[in-house]
């Protein structure tokens, strides 16, 4: 009988804002290395208002905007490995104005059944824990595995994303915010030397799942199963730019059409 590996210790990551120019994009070297070779690795990425270390914007804290939670699989120049994640979720911790500390950790059903129209490279996905509200069905987990796009590199890297729907967490009861939470699992899939970025994308209006360019991102990537060497890893921002450049050239199409 086959027993399965439990996941090793987690890798906890503060968000940076991912910050575009002519080279590229960037939001910070990434926070360390997940070695899923022999068994998957917990990871999550933290918005905290309180300590805010990257000095990320104001807005990231505010119920009232809309946020698509992101997930992505850089690759090296060379290789095209995919990586597989568990179980990624998004947690708030904050509460009403009342009482501005009611919840704690609280995880938000922000997946949807089918993933969003501007995921790429994606497979195997299922989603888990589903939730029932005013808006239909959504879930609380999703798994997916997450392979490179070739010719959407950018700075010679390939990466494929999956982006959840625009929510809102004021839909919720949120009011007030003060820590923000991505946390899931890296099953490690065929990836070797290569990198996935975890963040959000906030939008001041409703994307209603188009192709609308977010107003600000922020997040944070980490190395995978790395082995000796330098890798140009980007950081997030390297698959929301992808999202972002999509967007516009999908745009464009639409404009000329």
């Amino acid at each position: 009988m086959v027993v399965a590996q439990p996941a090793s210790a987690a890798i906890s990551c503060d968000a940076a804002t991912v910050t575009f120019s002519a080279g590229g994009v960037s939001n910070g070297s990434p926070c360390g290395n997940i070695d899923s070779t022999n068994a998957p690795e917990t990871f999550e990425v933290i918005f905290d208002k309180v300590t805010n270390l990257n000095g990320i914007s104001a807005d990231f804290f505010d119920p009232t905007k809309y946020f698509s939670l992101q997930a992505t699989s850089i690759k090296t120049p060379t290789g095209g490995a995919t990586i597989g994640f568990q179980n990624i979720e998004f947690f708030v911790t904050g509460g009403t104005l009342v009482d501005p500390t009611q919840f704690n950790d609280v995880s938000i059903a922000v997946w949807q059944a089918a993933p969003g129209v501007d995921s790429q490279g994606f497979s195997n996905y299922s989603v888990a824990n589903p939730v029932t509200n005013g808006f239909g069905t959504d879930y609380k987990t999703a798994s997916f595995d997450l392979a490179p796009i070739v010719g959407t590199g950018i700075g010679g890297l390939n990466g494929g994303f999956i982006n959840t729907k625009g929510f809102r967490p004021s839909d919720f009861g949120v009011q007030v915010i003060s820590n923000l939470r991505i946390k899931g699992t890296i099953t490690g899939g065929s990836a070797s030397n290569a990198a996935a970025a975890f963040g959000l994308a906030y939008f001041n209006t409703d994307p209603t799942m188009s192709m609308v360019a977010p107003s600000g991102i922020a997040g944070r990537a980490v190395d995978v199963n790395k082995v000796p060497g330098p890798l140009p890893i980007f950081g997030a921002g390297a698959a929301f730019g992808m999202s972002r450049k999509l967007r516009r050239r999908i745009a464009s199409k639409k404009a000329v059409a």
